[in-house]
């Protein structure tokens, strides 16, 4: 039964992919005129974030609005396995930039993972709390 705050809507979407690891999200590059070192976004990450928004922003229901929190339920469907806490930075941030939020507001919870897939993907499903 949902909390009285919350709508009680839900809804779901899909983001194609193996999703980046917490431990390989950025890569150390070096300035070309200062040769200091600084981290950028290791390869394909910000594409998958891209996909990751664009899935979420399609799937949102026209005027939902966040409650002060969120669920946030996850179906891991990876080709090679993953620790579920890395996998979840890299979606969350891009999620919370789709409903413009803090991801501070989020209450995940990674309901299944399974590996050996070979269409790797992400289920995902969002309700108010």
């Amino acid at each position: 039964m949902p909390h009285p705050r919350g709508s009680g809507v839900s809804w779901t979407f899909t983001v194609e992919g193996q999703p980046p690891s917490m431990n390989h999200l950025y890569t150390v590059v070096r300035n070309r005129s200062t040769g200091r070192p600084y981290l950028t976004k290791a390869p394909g990450v910000e594409t998958y974030q891209l996909v990751a928004t664009s899935r979420c922003r399609a799937a949102r229901p026209a005027g939902w609005q966040p409650a002060p929190q969120i669920r946030v339920a996850y179906w891991f469907h990876v080709k090679r396995d993953i620790d579920c806490d890395n996998a979840l930075k890299a979606l969350n941030d891009a999620i919370a930039i789709a409903l413009g939020v803090n991801d501070k507001a989020f209450l995940p919870c990674v309901k299944e993972k399974t590996t050996g897939a070979k269409e790797p993907r992400t289920v995902v499903v969002i309700e108010d709390a």
